[in-house]
Formats: structure tokens, C-alpha cells, sequence
């Protein structure tokens, strides 16, 4: 069975192009091409593209620019069931720009500017999980833990611990199946 940073690296790579690299070279044309634009908004100094696939409409990608210049990527899944939003998979930003919440602001912006239900995968990275964390504590969002028996809970991040000593990735703890973030 492949690890999970195998299948990421197996779906995102061309010729040994690191993901990074591939969704940096992404231009307008690229997405033009490739993708149906849903909706384009400014959060701050940033645009956020959101948009499917032409030819697969599971797949959802949003974009992140900077002045024009593709700077992060968020990939996932759209929903099965018909709901407004996706699972995310993936999520890339350009160096330059880390540090800065961007991804824990996107993921808020989706989902209060948007109406956009965003769940997370059942496996994160370390930074994965903070920003989780982070919007646990973003005003106008509203973060749950979705329960492996079902049940739907607010997280309690605190209590929390995952071991990254052996992996770059963990499963969810306990019972949690995944998180979801929507606007309160």
C-alpha cells in the first residue's frame, strides 16, 4: 500500500517536478484552459480563484495570486453529496509568502465570503493541523470534529497530540474522521 506523500507525489508530479514548482508555474492560460472559474474574490492584498476540473468535476483546485503571480494552491475533492465546497489534499504556498496565516485566511475566506463547507483529509502534515488549530480560533468560522461513530463535535485541540517523530504525516487522533470548517 502507498504512503500517502506517495500518492500525493504520484497524482501533482510531471518529470520529477516537485509540486511547488508545478503549481508555481500554473498561469491564467493554464487555468483557463484546464478549469471552470466559479468565483474570483480579493481577501486583502491576494485573489482567490476557486474552480473544478473541465473534464474531471471532482477535482477542485483554489488558486491563490500575489500581484498577479500564482503564489498557493489548494487542492482537493469536491463533494459527493452535492454541498457547496471540498476536501482539501494538498495545500501549497510559495515561500515568499509562508508565514503569514495565508492558508488559515484562504480556508476562512472560502467559507464566509463563499458559503463554502471545506473538510479536512483524514491524514495531515504538521502544518496541516495548525491550521485546523488556527481556525479554531478565527472569528466568523465555525470548526467541528466530524466522529468516527458519526457524531459531530467542536474539537478540543488541546488535547490533541500528534507524533510527527516517525512521519512528516499522521492520521487524525481518536475518534476524529476529519474536521470541518464553516461560517458560524
Amino acid at each position: 500500500m502507498k504512503s500517502f506523500k506517495q500518492f500525493i507525489t504520484e497524482i501533482y508530479t510531471d518529470n520529477a517536478v516537485s509540486v511547488e514548482s508545478k503549481f508555481k508555474k500554473m498561469d491564467n492560460n493554464h487555468i483557463a484552459k484546464n478549469y471552470d472559474l466559479h468565483h474570483t474574490s480579493k481577501m486583502g492584498e491576494y485573489d482567490v480563484s476557486h474552480a473544478t476540473h473541465k473534464k474531471d468535476k471532482t477535482h477542485a483546485l483554489t488558486f491563490i495570486h500575489h500581484n498577479g503571480e500564482h503564489v498557493g494552491t489548494i487542492s482537493g475533492t469536491t463533494h459527493s453529496d452535492g454541498k457547496k465546497g471540498f476536501t482539501v489534499h494538498k495545500s501549497s504556498i510559495a515561500k515568499e509568502h509562508q508565514g503569514k496565516s495565508l492558508m488559515t485566511k484562504t480556508y476562512a475566506h472560502l467559507a464566509t465570503q463563499h458559503n463554502h463547507e471545506i473538510h479536512s483529509d483524514t491524514v495531515q502534515s504538521h502544518a496541516g493541523h495548525n491550521i485546523w488549530k488556527k481556525l479554531h480560533q478565527t472569528p466568523g468560522v465555525k470548526v467541528t470534529a466530524h466522529m468516527k461513530n458519526n457524531k459531530i463535535s467542536e474539537p478540543a485541540f488541546h488535547n490533541l497530540h500528534h507524533d510527527y517523530s516517525k512521519s512528516e504525516y499522521n492520521k487524525n487522533v481518536g475518534n476524529i474522521k476529519h474536521y470541518v470548517v464553516t461560517k458560524k
